[in-house]
């Protein structure tokens, strides 16, 4: 019936589609008398009904691809509404498309807070720069929508898409911004540390286990996860001038734990915490507790016993002797950390983790070499 109506411009199909409706309209007139408990107005609201459906159809298009049914909803509950707002007495109904943008205000508030500690406490990101347009444009649109009394809502989406064409389309977009931000501050905190003066970049695993090692928790973590950030949303070749490609960024939980790397031994054991899954029985007569690097090594398939310089903030704190046998004893299990030898008699070394990792030859495919990697503490006499 609208689309005999909009092609003929006859009145009879909209005689025609309002005797179609009128169960309907029924139902509806009624949920609206008993929601607002106005017995013996049902029919002006019915009346409101309709009008607000004819003031719909006058700006109905068939091209935009929206049933008439659907369409002539928002106008026709606005004509009930300021119906019933002009037959109170005493008080006057606030509309819900009026006033629901003024409601959400408050909890709009408190996602702007949210969205500023993040950035405050993690630094830019593609998603944080994303939600924080997403937060103004709500503002934008809560404000503009009660000024207006919500009598037009076709440039909401409008704004959006513009919006979103602004921040992602242009050659100065939110990509190319957090790539920028994020390579200034990996540049800062690099060149700001110690390693700028003995190493040369990019760094290779070794080196930039070593750099994560000197660093405190915080800045360790930060920089591990702005170098993770970049490598899987921008491409490797953006650290390259850092790290090697061949570097492996993680977060290498032996460094940074809430831990301090040198304690003092106060109890007769040490606990692990955060992602750390141990506890060191410490004997008695030693004194101090120290985290240290040992480098991973690759020595020949045959070579039994591997010495590893225990590394404290740079400098060799002790060598510790490896049997190879000995990991390969606890290789299958989950043992509690056990000890190796040093060549100093007044050290001891604690292994909480490690993995020996075979390496074929790409010709004869038999073990040529074995890749050894061990992480722990050093226990320190007095």
């Amino acid at each position: 019936y609208i689309l005999n109506y909009l092609a003929r411009k006859e009145d009879k199909y909209i005689s025609w589609f309002l005797h179609y409706y009128e169960r309907t309209l029924n139902q509806k007139s009624m949920a609206i008398v008993q929601d607002y408990a106005m017995y013996g107005h049902f029919l002006d609201i019915k009346q409101a009904y309709v009008i607000g459906m004819l003031k719909a159809l006058k700006d109905y298009d068939v091209s935009r691809g929206v049933p008439f049914i659907v369409y002539k909803e928002y106008a026709a509950m606005r004509e009930v509404h300021e119906y019933i707002r002009s037959m109170r007495t005493g008080f006057t109904i606030q509309s819900y498309d009026e006033y629901l943008p003024v409601a959400i205000l408050p909890l709009l508030l408190l996602m702007t807070v949210g969205i500023i500690r993040r950035f405050s406490d993690y630094g830019v990101t593609i998603s944080r720069l994303y939600l924080i347009t997403l937060n103004l444009w709500f503002y934008f649109v809560c404000i503009t929508l009660f000024q207006t009394k919500a009598r037009r809502i076709n440039w909401i989406t409008i704004s959006f898409a513009l919006i979103f064409l602004l921040t992602s389309a242009f050659p100065i977009n939110y990509f190319s911004i957090t790539r920028n931000c994020m390579d200034s501050k990996i540049r800062k905190m690099l060149y700001s540390t110690d390693m700028i003066r003995v190493r040369k970049f990019p760094l290779n695993e070794r080196q930039y286990k070593h750099l994560l090692h000197i660093l405190t928790k915080e800045e360790a973590v930060e920089l591990n996860d702005k170098m993770r950030y970049m490598r899987e949303y921008f491409g490797s070749h953006y650290t390259d001038a850092y790290v090697k490609d061949t570097t492996e960024v993680y977060f290498y939980y032996d460094f940074l734990s809430d831990t301090p790397s040198q304690s003092t031994i106060v109890e007769n054991y040490y606990i692990g915490n955060g992602c750390e899954d141990f506890a060191i029985d410490i004997s008695e007569g030693y004194e101090k507790i120290f985290r240290v690097y040992t480098p991973t090594v690759t020595v020949p398939s045959n070579q039994n016993i591997v010495q590893l310089v225990a590394e404290f903030r740079g400098e060799a704190l002790d060598t510790v002797f490896v049997n190879l046998d000995t990991l390969r004893a606890h290789e299958h299990s989950m043992p509690a950390p056990f000890p190796l030898p040093c060549a100093s008699n007044h050290n001891i070394y604690m292994v909480t983790h490690f993995s020996i990792s075979p390496l074929n030859d790409s010709r004869t495919n038999k073990v040529e070499s074995i890749m050894v990697d061990v992480t722990g503490f050093v226990l320190q006499k007095k």
